[in-house]
C-alpha cells in the first residue's frame, strides 16, 4: 500500500433539523455526523461499517458534497486536479472532483432510468463531463466498460427493468467506471443482494480495484464482510468513529465494546466477545435510554461494561497502535 493520502477528512460535523416548514427553527436537531476524522489512501479500500442510522452514508455523501458540511474539512490529493480544500471548491472543479470520486447507490433501481437503454445510462454522463471524445469513442467504451463488469456488448440495447438486481448493480459500477475515478464510494451495495450475488459483486469489485489501482469506500452494516473486502475500517455509531483498524486487527483483536457486539451478531460467527446472558439481552437492544442524549459516550447505556465516568464524560478518540485508534474510556 502506498503512502500517498487521496482524501484526508477532518472533524467532519452534519446536523439535521427533525422539524421542517414554520416548526423548524423550533426544531430538534440530530447529529447524523459528529468529529469524524480519517485518510483514504491510493489503491486501498477503507470500510465505514455500523447499524443502520449510525451515519455511513451521511459521511459518504458529505465526501462528495451532496451535503453541506457544518464544521470540519475535506482535503484531497488526486492525481493531474490541484490540491485542495473541498469547502472552497468551485463549481467548475467540483464537477471534475465528482469525476475523480464515483459513487454507487445501494439501490440500483432508484438510481437508473427507467426509460433509457444501458447505452443512453452511461454515456450520458461522459457526455457532459470534461471529456472530449467522439460519439464513436464514447460507444466503443461503453462496450469495453459493460465486458469489464461481466455483462455482454448486446446489453447496452436493453434497459434495467430487463435485469436481475445484481445486473442492475453491474450497471451502476459500469456507469462510475467510465469516468475513470481514482476513488470509488460504494454504498452497501450488496446489502439488497442474495447472498450468492453478494459474493460474485464483491469479487467483481476486487478484481476492478487490482487492475485500476483503485481507492474504495465501502459501507456496510456487515462487520464480517467488511473485513473480507477491506484494508482498514472504521466502526461508526450514532455519528462518531469508536474504532479504527486494519482489517485485521479488528478480526482478531476488537476493543470497543460495540465492536466487540457487532461481530457477535454476525450468524454462524463463534468468536464471542460477551458471554451469552449478555448477547441475549443487549444485541441491538432499544430502550428509552438509548434514544436519551447523553453528554458522555453514545454507546455507554448499551454498554456492559460502562462505568458512571461512561454517561458523564465522552471519550477521547486514542491510538492504542500505529494503526488502532479507539474511543472508551476503558483503553
Amino acid at each position: 500500500m502506498e503512502n500517498k493520502i487521496l482524501l484526508s477528512v477532518k472533524n467532519l460535523e452534519k446536523k439535521f433539523n427533525m422539524e421542517s416548514g414554520f416548526f423548524a427553527k423550533y426544531g430538534k436537531f440530530v447529529n447524523a455526523v459528529n468529529d469524524v476524522s480519517f485518510d483514504i489512501f491510493q489503491n486501498e479500500t477503507y470500510g465505514l461499517v455500523g447499524e443502520s442510522g449510525c451515519g455511513k452514508t451521511t459521511t459518504a455523501r458529505l465526501l462528495v458534497k451532496m451535503y453541506e458540511l457544518d464544521n470540519g474539512e475535506i482535503f484531497y490529493n488526486l492525481s493531474n486536479f490541484a490540491k485542495g480544500n473541498l469547502s472552497k471548491i468551485k463549481k467548475n472543479d467540483l464537477a471534475i472532483y465528482r469525476e475523480k470520486v464515483k459513487y454507487v447507490f445501494q439501490d440500483p433501481a432508484k438510481s437508473l432510468n427507467p426509460r433509457m437503454n444501458v447505452f443512453k445510462i452511461l454515456s450520458s454522463g461522459i457526455r457532459w463531463s470534461s471529456k472530449k471524445i467522439s460519439d464513436e469513442q464514447i460507444y466503443n467504451l461503453c462496450e469495453k466498460i459493460i465486458e469489464e463488469v461481466g455483462l455482454a456488448k448486446e446489453d447496452l440495447e436493453r434497459y434495467p427493468s430487463d435485469f436481475s438486481g445484481g445486473q442492475r448493480q453491474r450497471i451502476s459500477i459500469a456507469r462510475a467506471l467510465l469516468m475513470e475515478p481514482e476513488i470509488l464510494i460504494c454504498d452497501e451495495v450488496v446489502s439488497a443482494l442474495d447472498v450468492s450475488v453478494q459474493g460474485q459483486i464483491l469479487n467483481l469489485l476486487q478484481d476492478i480495484r487490482s487492475k485500476r489501482n483503485l481507492s474504495m469506500i465501502f459501507i456496510a452494516h456487515d462487520l464480517k464482510v467488511a473485513c473480507y473486502f477491506c484494508d482498514r475500517i472504521g466502526v461508526m455509531y450514532k455519528g462518531q468513529l469508536m474504532e479504527e483498524a486494519t482489517a485485521k486487527d479488528l478480526y482478531e483483536k476488537a476493543l470497543h465494546p460495540y465492536t466487540q457486539l457487532l461481530f457477535s451478531s454476525v450468524p454462524g460467527e463463534n468468536k464471542k466477545t460477551f458471554s451469552d446472558d449478555e448477547n441475549k439481552s443487549n444485541r441491538f437492544l432499544k430502550t428509552e435510554i438509548d434514544n436519551q442524549i447523553f453528554s458522555g459516550c453514545p454507546f455507554a447505556p448499551r454498554c456492559k461494561k460502562a462505568t458512571e465516568k461512561c454517561f458523564i464524560e465522552s471519550p477521547e478518540y486514542k491510538i492504542i497502535s500505529e494503526n488502532h485508534k479507539v474511543r472508551c474510556h476503558n483503553f
